[in-house]
This record gives structure tokens, C-alpha cells and sequence, in this order.
């Protein structure tokens, strides 16, 4: 039993039994984009069409914690100067547990897919050190994001390595601005100091158009060149000559 400011977490600790299905090492590997609309982006080397899991959920949460949280402290310092209370202790804690419980269906998704599909590598970008290509805005915020995406890896991290199932995070610089259509050579990391010009771009939300005019969902072309960085074999060609693309360039989302 573990005291906290307002009420005490129970801790179970028991010997699971479960016989995991276990998925023997193959060459079918899936790659995971994460970020704040879309909280997870999958696509594969050709095993399953790419889908995406909704992360708007998880900005409502916040959203309202931070609007009632603002109100309670503003309260708090009109009456007798003072910054926290057990009331904000209780909402905090009502937060964690909605984006616990979210974050844990979410993961579960993703693993139903790799089970089902026989994958046994999963790629996920390292977000903890490529937030360059997010617009995280305020610090709180920035928290957020950076606390949410690390729990949502660990989840992935936990119940996919149960499964046998291979868990690389590898670092993702211009997986989001370089064409995947195009084959664009991507740098191994990212460099301030540095320009570099790609083939194609990105035209709005959601939306990246290669050199030619194809077209893209933006973080399936983020996903797909961050699974290139892990399997340098894997093209749009490939892709192209094994299923065609049609199905394969804009996701579909699942249901939480």
C-alpha cells in the first residue's frame, strides 16, 4: 500500500500464468509513428494496410484537467494565497487514471494487429529526442506530450515483448519531411546546422504530395520513411511491385 496526497494506491504483485502466444522471428516488421492528433501511426512492409489510432482523446483529457485545474487555483489563491489543495490532488489523480486506461486500449490494438498479421518487429520513433517536428507550445503541454508518448511506448514495450515480438526505438529525424514515394535519401540524424532539400513536401495537415503530384497521408509517409531507416531493403517500389498502392498511402483508424 503506497500513501499518496490524498489516498492510498494498493499494489498487487501475483505470478502470471497466461500462455502468451509467442511469434516466431520473421521478416514482417510494422513501424509506429506517434504524435498528438493521431497518436500512433502503423504501417508494415507490405502485411497489413496502415492504420492510425486516434490521440484527440487524449488532448480532451488534458484539456479539461488544465481548464478545471486553472479555476480551482485561481479559487485557491483568491481565498488564502495558497497553490495546491487536496481537490486538485483528487483531479490530478482522475487524469492519470483516464490516460492510463486509454493509453493501455490503445496498445492493446496494436498488438491484436502484430499477433494476427505474424509481425515480429516493431520500429517506434524515438519521440524523446525528435520533438523538432512537433509544435508542442506551452511547457505544460510540452510535459504532457513527452510524459504521455513515454508511458504509451513502455505499454507497447511490455506487451508486445511478451509475445516474443522484437521492440526497437530508433531515432526519427526527417522521417516527416523527407518522400517516401520518392525514395529520398534520409540523414542519419538530425543536424540544427544543416539544410536539406527533399523531393517532395508537405502541403497541409495530414497531407504530404510527392515530386510527382502522388499523394500521401503526411504521417503514413513519416511512418513508412522511419521504417526505411530500420530496414534500408524497403522501398515504395517494393511496396508498389508486392501489393500495388492502392489502400496502402492513407490509413484507416481504429476504434479505441
Amino acid at each position: 500500500m503506497i500513501p499518496k496526497n490524498s489516498f492510498f494506491e494498493v499494489v498487487f504483485v501475483y505470478e502470471d500464468k497466461t500462455n502468451y502466444v509467442k511469434i516466431k522471428p520473421n521478416n514482417q516488421v510494422m513501424a509506429i509513428d506517434l504524435g498528438l492528433n493521431n497518436l500512433a501511426t502503423c504501417v508494415t512492409n507490405g502485411v497489413v494496410r496502415p492504420f492510425m489510432i486516434n490521440g484527440k482523446p487524449l488532448k480532451s483529457i488534458n484539456q479539461y484537467y488544465n481548464k478545471k485545474a486553472s479555476n480551482i487555483k485561481s479559487g485557491l489563491m483568491k481565498r488564502n494565497a495558497k497553490h495546491w489543495s487536496a481537490k486538485l490532488d483528487t483531479l490530478n489523480a482522475c487524469r492519470a487514471r483516464k490516460i492510463n486506461d486509454y493509453l493501455h486500449k490503445a496498445s492493446a490494438k496494436v498488438v491484436k494487429q502484430c499477433l494476427e498479421n505474424q509481425i515480429s518487429t516493431v520500429i517506434i520513433g524515438d519521440v524523446a529526442n525528435s520533438n523538432y517536428k512537433i509544435n508542442l507550445g506551452k511547457k505544460t503541454n510540452q510535459n504532457f506530450v513527452n510524459i504521455s508518448l513515454g508511458q504509451f511506448i513502455e505499454k507497447l514495450k511490455y506487451n508486445l515483448e511478451r509475445h516474443h515480438i522484437k521492440v526497437v526505438v530508433r531515432e526519427e529525424s526527417y522521417t516527416s519531411k523527407g518522400s517516401f514515394i520518392d525514395n529520398d535519401i534520409l540523414p542519419k540524424k538530425y543536424e540544427e546546422a544543416k539544410s536539406y532539400r527533399f523531393s517532395g513536401k508537405r502541403v497541409k495537415r495530414g497531407l504530404y504530395v510527392s515530386k510527382f503530384g502522388k499523394k500521401i497521408n503526411a504521417d503514413v509517409n513519416g511512418a513508412y520513411n522511419l521504417l526505411r531507416k530500420e530496414t534500408p531493403e524497403f522501398s515504395y517500389a517494393s511496396l508498389h511491385n508486392s501489393n500495388g498502392v492502392e489502400g496502402w498511402l492513407i490509413p484507416h483508424k481504429l476504434v479505441v
